[in-house]
């Protein structure tokens, strides 16, 4: 079994459920716990399995390596030629000789000690700015980052280039507004079906402009896990190898299929099975025809302001047609489509105009009559 995070774990008893979370998030199951407790609350997370072939992986990866290697040999470089400079100064400010050409003498002229301190400041200054901007790219590559144990180097020397690989983004300072001290989390996220602009600015705008972007098909093929570094999301190395580690003691890699994770005070982590809603939408959507239908129902949704209620309803009916043996036989579509209407009655939309008035045609994911 890997080696648990330096961070500190929240307890087991604070993720469980104690009020209702607001749809599309659920309590998070209890197989997720080991990985939870590696989390911290401040943040929003998103995993997801990177399969793009392992040499494409490795031509990717070996861009930044290159480019950090020449960095921290050009830093190691400048290191030992300004090592004299700065020693023949340091030797000069304690009294003794000054046997080189860089310390001011009792005989310098005024306006040339003028010259050597501006020299010396710009100095200074460009050392600086090139150890404390520049120096921190290859030691956060190589060694990691504050309160981290692996940076990306250590992340694949723990996790060779693989066919499937667990990626785990985490939220950067835009999360700040939100998630409050303790992994409190903020009312936009809180109450997602609340009324009011403030809720609706936060809790829909994090889900249309930073979250959902994140999670669609075509992103998640269109780059390999290293790659998805950007302004929203960060990759949290430790939390990768910490996942692989799991897998490598028979937790079946899909427990981190597409899925974003967050902490609500109160009520512990919560998840949106974003991969429940692909695999509900392939499976169903093996026509043109089934894939307008499904594309017509959400945005009929999205355009009375329930699109909320839409990956609810498919999450539904993606957990009925799952939870069980024997198939979505009629008794459980039957069941499901009791629920959607209770879902749709409790959300203001009339079940029966809506779908008369062209939501479905009158049929329902998974072949639900609805």
């Amino acid at each position: 079994m890997p080696k648990p995070s330096k961070r500190t774990p929240k307890p087991a008893s604070s993720t469980l459920p104690t009020t209702k979370p607001s749809s599309p998030f659920l309590p998070a199951p209890s197989s997720l716990t080991p990985f939870l407790t590696t989390l911290s609350p401040s943040h929003i997370y998103i995993t997801h399995i990177d399969t793009h072939p392992p040499a494409h992986k490795r031509a990717i990866f070996l861009v930044p390596l290159t480019l950090n290697t020449l960095l921290a040999l050009l830093l190691l470089y400048r290191a030992y030629t300004a090592l004299p400079t700065y020693l023949h100064i340091l030797l000069a400010t304690l009294g003794h000789p000054d046997y080189s050409k860089t310390s001011t003498t009792g005989t310098t002229a005024r306006a040339g000690v003028i010259g050597i301190a501006i020299e010396r400041m710009g100095l200074f200054l460009l050392d600086y700015l090139l150890w404390t901007v520049v120096g921190g790219w290859p030691w956060e590559f190589f060694v990691g980052r504050k309160r981290e144990m692996k940076g990306p180097v250590g992340w694949r020397l723990k996790v060779p280039f693989e066919k499937e690989e667990v990626v785990v983004r985490r939220s950067r300072r835009w999360d700040r507004a939100l998630l409050v001290s303790e992994g409190e989390m903020g009312e936009g996220l809180k109450t997602w079906a609340s009324s009011g602009e403030e809720v609706e600015r936060d809790g829909d705008g994090v889900m249309k402009e930073r979250i959902m972007p994140a999670v669609t098909p075509a992103w998640l093929r269109r780059k390999t896990g290293y790659a998805m570094l950007d302004k929203d999301w960060d990759l949290d190395f430790d939390a990768m190898v910490w996942a692989h580690g799991l897998v490598r003691e028979n937790v079946p890699i899909s427990t981190f299929a597409t899925t974003v994770l967050l902490h609500e005070h109160g009520t512990g982590w919560l998840i949106w099975p974003v991969h429940a809603l692909s695999s509900a939408s392939s499976s169903s959507t093996s026509t043109s025809s089934h894939r307008k239908h499904i594309i017509e129902i959400r945005d009929r949704l999205t355009a009375l302001g329930k699109e909320n209620l839409f990956f609810a309803w498919i999450e539904m009916v993606q957990m009925e047609s799952s939870s069980s043996e024997g198939g979505f036989d009629p008794e459980r579509q039957q069941r499901a489509a009791e629920k959607a209407r209770e879902m749709f009655e409790a959300e203001g939309v009339d079940f029966g105009e809506f779908w008369k008035g062209g939501g479905g045609g009158g049929q329902g994911v998974e072949g639900v009559e609805l």
